[in-house]
């Protein structure tokens, strides 16, 4: 499934943001991360009621129940709002929440990356505005690509974009917004309940060896 492509990439992303914490430090604010004000730790069925509340559709379970996902609108592009609890808890509480602005629908293929950089900006403006500046950021393109050369879609494809920007909480807690290889503006929100869940997901991947 493309959607949950998506998600397995964002993780080399949020460990390596991780990584780059001691060398950039904590923003100044410590509100905390919430999309659509929603809680953490809320159970499926408390974070479905809310979202929905909120005007975003339910769509499906993934995984083993512990993902759902919900339609919604940004910026008038179609948008996948996904959710993940806890695997092996009863009640899947929410720990990590991921946004996608499927700018990638655009009609014409040449103004996909316009169209992504206008959402990014947009989305990233608000952000700052609530959470303070990000402990780290970039927006660049990686030879033979550069902004203005007409192929600036096919760059991003290739992985030759790197347009990203992120926030770490003292308390593990990890926000980060890019562009994505589909061309997509993905926003990612995890809540200090994530860094266990992830552990305890990778413990899970390699016990077989």
């Amino acid at each position: 499934m493309k959607l949950m492509k998506r998600i397995h990439r964002s993780l080399s992303k949020v460990v390596a943001g991780i990584a780059l914490l001691f060398v950039s430090g904590f923003g100044w604010s410590q509100e905390a991360f919430r999309f659509a004000d929603l809680p953490w730790g809320l159970s499926q069925a408390e974070t479905s009621a809310h979202l929905q509340a909120r005007g975003y559709e339910f769509l499906y379970y993934m995984g083993d129940g512990e993902w759902m996902a919900f339609g919604g609108e940004v910026f008038g592009f179609e948008a996948s709002v996904v959710t993940l609890g806890e695997k092996l808890a009863p009640d899947h509480p929410t720990v990590k929440l991921i946004v996608v602005t499927h700018t990638s629908d655009h009609a014409v293929r040449y103004e996909r990356f316009f169209e992504a950089e206008d959402v990014y900006d947009r989305l990233r403006a608000a952000l700052v505005d609530r959470y303070g500046q990000p402990d780290g950021s970039s927006r660049s393109f990686t030879d033979p690509y550069w902004r203005g050369d007409g192929y600036e879609t096919q760059a991003v494809e290739n992985g030759r974009v790197d347009y990203y920007a992120y926030w770490i909480r003292d308390d593990s807690s990890y926000l980060q917004i890019e562009i994505d290889t589909d061309v997509d503006v993905v926003v990612t929100y995890e809540g200090p309940g994530w860094a266990a869940e992830y552990d305890r997901l990778q413990e899970e991947s390699t016990s077989d060896f």
